[in-house]
């Protein structure tokens, strides 16, 4: 057994709850489950806005700031009140309260079922009034990028408390100072409502699975709320750390790695080992790999093996080498420019990859009148074990300079990646 630590993460068998919290008078709870007793604790016009919530598509504001001070939230004047809640099948059981959190919902209809998103937090973090906003983002986004695999549970609160935490149906986020946080860490922490607690890896020994499939999979709905690319900052991350003593393989046991390398190996490390696999199998085939893995693996606690496995037996392909180097390897990204030869409408590159790890080529050339051309190759182009590949194109311009790279992708050694004509 290991010590959860707030380092690393909890991991437990599902379970059914039916609790009951008893909490003063003045304290509303937000938890993990579904409420059976609302209308023993509410007032009738809180009531009321609660349930027209359940049904509507709009933004419904069931606890504000008025309500707090006229003091009309409650049924009677009792000294405690019991909430109770009751959930199947989840591996985990989280609550939070307050006095004076305002309450937003909203629902996402989805395959014959509404799914309920809260929020609850402090008046005074104006920002969070756009946090429901982003987790209906976020909600939304999974049956398809998923193909059709729903929400997993029928409810999700983001509770305004510390930094960011993940539990079934509740996530503890604060409130930050850029917009872009606040769109990151809301769609980060609903992600794991699949990855841990619908798939159910060890998120204790295998942190960086979960935290780097949270990271990666949120882009594209963060990318619709914010034009910051958390895949870029990622890949700067990164390319500074790579290399070190302290830059551990993929698989090395979460538990055997503290802050702040942890967080390297199991946020960066892992968002870009997973984005750099899609970009081996594009995007619908990385897509129907994944989603076959969710519904072979729901519950069944898989290990990092039957994920590679699902992954070789779908795209029917032998992915050995993109394991052994991103997953077990102490390599490193990084590829150089090492010859050019140009001229009659062609160019040919000679990349060396001196860090081993498979990445992609894209590489930018430059003609005299500053136009250029963008040459992309896939990390496919590693498949065989090669250190150094000719890459090859037409192109419409006389070369006079070549750079390699991109902002999304890794390179912890960038003095290498310029060419120029003498």
């Amino acid at each position: 057994m290991y010590s959860y630590d707030g380092e690393h993460e909890f991991y437990f068998e599902y379970s059914d709850y039916d609790v009951s919290l008893t909490m003063p008078a003045g304290f509303i709870v937000w938890s993990t489950g579904y409420p059976s007793n609302l209308k023993e604790i509410l007032s009738d016009e809180i009531m009321n806005k609660y349930t027209k919530g359940l049904a509507a598509d709009t933004i419904i504001k069931v606890i504000t700031t008025v309500d707090l001070n006229r003091k009309n939230i409650f049924r009677g004047k009792e000294r405690s009140y019991s909430w109770r809640f009751s959930v199947q099948n989840v591996p985990d059981f989280a609550f939070g309260t307050s006095d004076h959190y305002v309450w937003q919902m909203t629902n996402v209809k989805m395959n014959g079922r509404r799914i309920l998103v809260h929020t609850a937090f402090n008046p005074s973090a104006e920002s969070y009034n756009e946090v429901i906003h982003f987790a209906k983002g976020a909600v939304e986004q999974y049956p398809k990028g998923f193909q059709g695999i729903p929400y997993p549970y029928n409810q999700i609160t983001v509770f305004h408390g510390n930094s960011g935490m993940e539990f079934p149906m509740i996530v503890n986020d604060d409130a930050f100072p850029n917009r872009s946080t606040d769109v990151y860490v809301t769609t980060h922490e609903i992600t794991h409502m699949f990855f841990p607690f619908f798939v159910a890896m060890s998120e204790t020994r295998y942190g960086w699975f979960d935290e780097g499939m949270a990271y990666f999979l949120p882009q594209k709905i963060q990318l619709s709320f914010d034009p910051s690319d958390h895949r870029v900052r990622a890949a700067k991350g990164y390319s500074n750390y790579a290399g070190k003593e302290t830059d551990m393989p993929l698989m090395t046991p979460s538990y055997l790695v503290r802050e702040p390398d942890l967080s390297m190996l199991s946020y960066y490390k892992s968002a870009i080992a997973f984005d750099m696999l899609r970009n081996v199998l594009g995007d619908d085939l990385f897509t129907r790999c994944l989603t076959e893995f969710i519904i072979r693996w729901n519950g069944k606690h898989p290990t990092p093996y039957d994920f590679f496995f699902t992954f070789n037996d779908v795209s029917q392909r032998d992915l050995t080498w993109f394991w052994k180097d991103w997953f077990f390897g102490r390599g490193y990204p990084d590829l150089g420019i090492k010859e050019v030869k140009s001229g009659e409408g062609k160019i040919r590159v000679l990349v060396e990859n001196k860090g081993n790890y498979p990445i992609p080529v894209e590489i930018t050339v430059t003609a005299q009148d500053g136009s250029e051309e963008i040459i992309r190759e896939t990390a496919n182009v590693w498949s065989n074990g090669d250190k150094e590949k000719w890459i090859e194109a037409d192109i419409k311009i006389a070369a006079i300079s070549a750079e390699i790279g991109a902002p999304w992708i890794p390179d912890s050694n960038p003095g290498n990646n310029k060419w120029k004509l003498n």
